[in-house]
């Protein structure tokens, strides 16, 4: 009987361990690790286009005050960055593994090729 109280304590415990806050939609300062890849796309009609996807070191969530915020884990989150320097800096870094600081959102349009997407302000190597 012990040592099944203790298997299951032990699994419990590295089940905390291993799962990791969600990242809350639309508050900066957000950090997320991982490897950047670049991949081409068609949409629906047919026109081609890339995005930068962070294939994450441990699958993120996000979490929001709106029902639609709310995404389960994911492995991949689509990575962009609004300024221009910056975004030019994420495209010289794909095959590199990255730790990124910026604003998380759920995708919402045709465009977005992850459950999340990350407005980066800051690029850091891990």
């Amino acid at each position: 009987m012990r040592a099944a109280i203790l298997a299951l304590t032990l699994f419990c415990s590295s089940q905390a361990l291993a799962q990791q806050p969600c990242l809350r939609a639309g508050q900066e300062g957000a950090v997320v690790s991982g490897r950047l890849e670049a991949v081409q796309y068609s949409d629906a009609s047919g026109r081609r286009g890339s995005a930068l996807i962070l294939s994450v070191h441990v699958p993120v969530c996000l979490s929001g005050s709106d029902r639609d915020d709310n995404v389960k884990p994911a492995a991949r989150v689509h990575v962009f960055s609004s300024d221009g320097a910056t975004h030019k800096q994420l495209q010289g870094a794909v095959g590199k593994s990255l730790r990124l600081r910026g604003e998380a959102f759920v995708a919402h349009t045709v465009h977005h090729r992850a459950p999340i997407v990350f407005n980066v302000n800051a690029i850091a190597q891990p």
